[in-house]
């Protein structure tokens, strides 16, 4: 990109963009406005559709101006009981395995950080080898029955507790920190909890949330190990009843409501109550990231930084 320097009425000089420069920018912002639209239209599109009625929706299954909203594909994916009850094991599952996957990361990058820890490279190649060779869908089925954890939320939660990149993304921030700052807080008495807890932690905010947001992200969109081990329905997560819905285009989310308004002559339209339930399932992680959004471009940056 060419400058030209130029000199205004007071003797200074300043930076002016050439034609060129100006038209080079313009395509640029134009074909990245365009690459945002790509992205955002599908989801503009699906909340159209969720709200609208069947006449509406019917017609075509793209809109740019919504026309006769209603909320009734809503009103029917709520008063299905197995949509609550998916939503409730969904947060279980995701709350609980993200605290426990926290835990596990926090203490495994934080020992493996520790230059004293004996045996640091062995360990750190145990963790690593899992990385690139996995045991199969087979042997891990397989060993996850023989636990009795099949049909069990525990099946979702406990075989992914551990993730090998997050341990490393946390063990690469906790490199960052001066060990004379640690040092100086085991003088004043502290033991290896309280350097953790109340030193390291506090520092550590930025890695905590960016890990915390991938775990939630993990944890909520988690649908396959569902399918492979839960058998009950009423054990199902939300994404995997969503999964049955959208992928089999069936009607099985506020069945008895729906029947109800068949009944009634009222015209329903499957397209509008799989959007609805979609946007259901998509909302909390929109509202989560925000929050974190803060923290991760810095954490993100500082973690995958190579000791």
């Amino acid at each position: 990109m060419k400058l030209l320097k130029k000199k205004n009425t007071s003797g200074s000089s300043f930076y002016s963009y050439s034609v060129g420069d100006k038209i080079a920018d313009f395509i640029i912002l134009a074909l990245l406005a365009l690459f945002a639209f790509t992205i955002i239209f599908p989801f503009y599109n699906m909340i159209i559709l969720s709200l609208s009625d069947y006449a509406s929706s019917s017609k075509t299954a793209m809109k740019l101006i919504p026309k006769d909203l209603s909320l009734v594909n809503y009103k029917i994916i709520f008063s299905d009981p197995k949509l609550l009850s998916s939503i409730y094991v969904s947060l279980f599952v995701t709350v609980v395995g993200v605290v426990m996957s926290m835990g596990t990361t926090i203490l495994a990058g934080y020992a493996l950080s520790r230059k004293s820890m004996p045996g640091r490279k062995w360990v750190m190649l145990f963790f690593i080898i899992p990385m690139f060779f996995s045991g199969g869908l087979i042997p891990w089925y397989l060993v996850v029955t023989n636990l009795g954890l099949n049909n069990s939320l525990w099946a979702i939660i406990l075989p992914s507790i551990v993730n090998v990149f997050y341990v490393i993304l946390m063990k690469n921030y906790f490199n960052t920190i001066p060990d004379s700052l640690l040092e100086a807080a085991r003088m004043d008495g502290a033991t290896e909890w309280q350097v953790l807890i109340r030193v390291v932690l506090p520092i550590a905010k930025p890695i905590l949330a960016t890990i915390a947001l991938f775990l939630i992200v993990d944890k909520w969109n988690d649908w396959w190990t569902a399918k492979l081990f839960i058998q009950d329905s009423d054990k199902m997560p939300l994404q995997l009843l969503i999964r049955n819905v959208v992928i089999e285009s069936s009607m099985d989310i506020g069945s008895e409501k729906a029947q109800a308004m068949k009944n009634s002559k009222v015209l329903l339209n499957p397209l509008g109550i799989q959007m609805a339930s979609v946007v259901v399932a998509t909302l909390p992680i929109l509202f989560i990231y925000p929050l974190l959004q803060k923290h991760f471009s810095k954490g993100i940056l500082l973690g995958s930084l190579k000791e």
